[in-house]
């Protein structure tokens, strides 16, 4: 693994040049030292048209999202887009992360009320809650492999402070063992 330790003297002595939302940038043609080399401790690498961010905003939040079913769905874009508009941010990524080992978060269609049906549908059917030996005590196995299946986290870009989402698309909170309050990061960068 190569661990890049920053500009050269020369990228410092032309003083930095800033790029896309205030970020100061490499310039073509500047050298990073790489870090631990395996062969060559003093190797360079040149760069060449790739810009590189030394620093960068990061703001964190935590959204709070209630399900009222064992297994649902619950769609929370509404709430991603309120607070991205109350950050001030204009363009970047938004980071969503759900602090649960028994839900999950997903981008899926928000138009038509039969999709999550048919997802949680489907994950019942190959992952039921009974019958299938799982010695978890809390009967809730069912529920952390779901979880593990659909992920604890999207990344989403946006640009002029909105969500970059297809027309169709909707940020769910996917419930496995609810209804309870679930807690969700939200990072902007």
């Amino acid at each position: 693994m190569k661990v890049f330790q920053g500009v050269s003297d020369r990228a410092n002595q032309r003083g930095s040049q800033v790029g896309k939302g205030g970020f100061p940038r490499c310039l073509a043609g500047d050298k990073l030292k790489l870090i631990g080399h395996r062969t060559d401790p003093t190797r360079t690498l040149a760069l060449s048209h790739v810009p590189l961010v030394l620093r960068y905003n990061l703001a964190m939040y935590v959204l709070k999202v209630r399900s009222r079913e064992r297994e649902e769905l619950v769609e929370f874009t509404d709430e991603v887009q309120q607070q991205l508009t109350a950050s001030g941010e204009q363009e970047g990524v938004v980071v969503l992360y759900v602090q649960h080992t028994t839900a999950g978060l997903t981008v899926n269609e928000n138009a038509d009320p039969d999709v999550p049906r048919d997802m949680l549908h489907l994950l019942r059917t190959l992952i039921p809650q009974q019958g299938m030996g799982f010695r978890h005590g809390e009967e809730n196995s069912d529920a952390h492999i779901k979880a593990t299946l659909v992920g604890s986290s999207v990344n989403i870009p946006f640009k002029d402070g909105k969500l970059l989402l297809g027309r169709w698309q909707g940020i769910f909170l996917c419930e496995f063992d609810g209804g309870r309050e679930r807690q969700v990061i939200m990072m902007v960068r």
